[in-house]
């Protein structure tokens, strides 16, 4: 309803107001030759009225010009309930009064570059980004529209002053982009994160060139989890590894055979290493190089092993050291092993994977997945092959699951299943999926797998329908 302009004197529309509040009447004053006349337009129920619009108009213009909506109430003290100092009602902040632990998940949540931003909000939210444990950096951090030296120098700038303003433990920190190259600033963030004493620590860069590690990476000895992606490792002499150590995934890396066996055999606990960098490492001299870092050198020391993963033809490179498993050493905490790319037309690589599943006694499950590429024998067929390497007492007390995939008939895939069967009184299920190089009749070989012995009678062999 629209005030009409009955005064131009503020005092007397303020004082129809608090008629209006007082009484419930509405009533209209109109001034003629100096007599203030007063006329009753309507008596209700009291009205909750908002004031606080007439202030604000009445500080710029001197008078009152919009009557606000009214809500009849039947008793004055329900009006004054939903009202706030003088008056006016004020609208509770929920974003500022927010628990700190709500807070601090929801940041979690959010890129860095909005968690920054978060500070606007209000006072009780700034800077509380800075008090982050877990941090992810990636090319999102900084806008798209520049150009790559553009970007990278605001990603440089982003990451150093985030860090310059950091209040806390940093327990995580990873960053992944494809914009940075060598910098003098990288060596800077992580001696900073040494002395936070990051536990978990992620780089990945771009695969155009490795990118070397610098010296400050060795000192941050409180690290549990590393994963590291396109970089060259050249580790002091003087470095023994990282003693906390529990996750290692290597990628695309770099190393030095030495470095790759400290590495390893200087952690006291290792529960998962995905060594899928080992068919990377020390590339293109691999040959050259691998020699001298065979299989026991290279998980020698690991011996609190729980899981083990190893990818693009590991077996291979670990083949080609001058003894292959010939030590008694037992990992007697290694519960998985996956196996991947492995030839089983390269007697070398199915010693390697015999000696690996025969020093994991208490082996539950096991994952191995034939070479998709069709490898010519590299020696010839060894008949007493399984009867000189398999011991006949050789037994998988707790082996219960085995998933065989890409199989093509060869020899040594039949003879590595029936040894499994055998030695395997717990074992659930085995199965089989054919690869893309099994043209003969399929029937044949399973014939031949069901002549095999089981030591366990629940053991169920499942033939996988040909992957697409």
């Amino acid at each position: 309803m629209v005030f009409p302009r009955w005064s131009d004197q503020g005092t007397t529309n303020a004082k129809m107001m608090e008629d209006v509040w007082r009484t419930g009447v509405r009533v209209r004053k109109r001034e003629i030759n100096g007599v203030v006349e007063e006329k009753e337009i309507e008596r209700s129920r009291l009205f909750t009225i908002r004031p606080l619009k007439w202030i604000v108009l009445k500080r710029k213009t001197g008078y009152f010009f919009r009557f606000p909506a009214a809500r009849s109430y039947q008793n004055h003290k329900s009006i004054r309930n939903k009202m706030g100092r003088r008056g006016i009602r004020f609208k509770k902040d929920h974003i500022s009064d927010l628990p700190q632990s709500i807070i601090e998940t929801i940041l979690t949540k959010m890129p860095l570059r909005d968690a920054v931003r978060t500070s606007i909000l209000s006072s009780k939210w700034r800077y509380k980004w800075a008090t982050l444990t877990h941090l992810e950096f990636d090319d999102k951090c900084v806008s798209g529209t520049h150009s790559k030296s553009h970007a990278r120098s605001n990603l440089v700038n982003f990451i150093t002053r985030f860090l310059f303003l950091h209040d806390g433990p940093i327990n995580g920190f990873a960053l992944s982009t494809t914009y940075l190259r060598s910098s003098p600033n990288i060596d800077q963030w992580l001696l900073f994160l040494s002395r936070k004493d990051v536990k978990e620590l992620v780089l990945e860069f771009g695969k155009r060139k490795l990118f070397r590690a610098p010296s400050c990476l060795y000192s941050c000895q409180k690290l549990v989890r590393l994963k590291i992606v396109n970089w060259e490792l050249a580790p002091p002499l003087s470095f023994k590894g990282f003693p906390f150590l529990k996750h290692l995934i290597l990628k695309h890396v770099s190393i030095a055979p030495y470095a790759i066996e400290n590495l390893i055999s200087g952690c006291i606990i290792i529960s998962g290493v995905y060594s899928k960098a080992s068919c990377y490492m020390c590339q293109p001299a691999m040959s050259n190089i691998i020699s001298s870092c065979n299989f026991d050198k290279f998980l020698g020391g690991a011996l609190s092993l729980e899981r083990f993963i190893g990818r693009d033809y590991f077996t291979l490179y670990t083949s080609i050291g001058n003894t292959i498993g010939k030590t008694q050493m037992k990992y007697q905490q290694l519960k998985v092993i996956q196996l991947y790319e492995v030839s089983f037309e390269n007697i070398k690589e199915v010693t390697v994977v015999v000696r690996f599943i025969l020093n994991a006694p208490n082996l539950e499950e096991l994952h191995i997945s034939g070479s998709w590429e069709s490898l010519s024998a590299t020696e010839a067929p060894d008949l007493d092959f399984w009867e000189k390497e398999c011991p006949s007492d050789s037994t998988f007390e707790r082996l219960k699951i085995v998933k065989m995939t890409h199989m093509n008939g060869f020899r040594h895939e039949i003879g590595l299943i029936g040894f499994l069967l055998g030695s395997s009184p717990v074992l659930k299920t085995m199965s089989i999926t054919p690869g893309v190089y099994m043209t003969e009749d399929k029937s044949s070989f399973l014939i031949e797998l069901l002549r095999f012995k089981r030591a366990s009678t629940e053991a169920e062999i499942i033939f996988v329908k040909d992957e697409v």
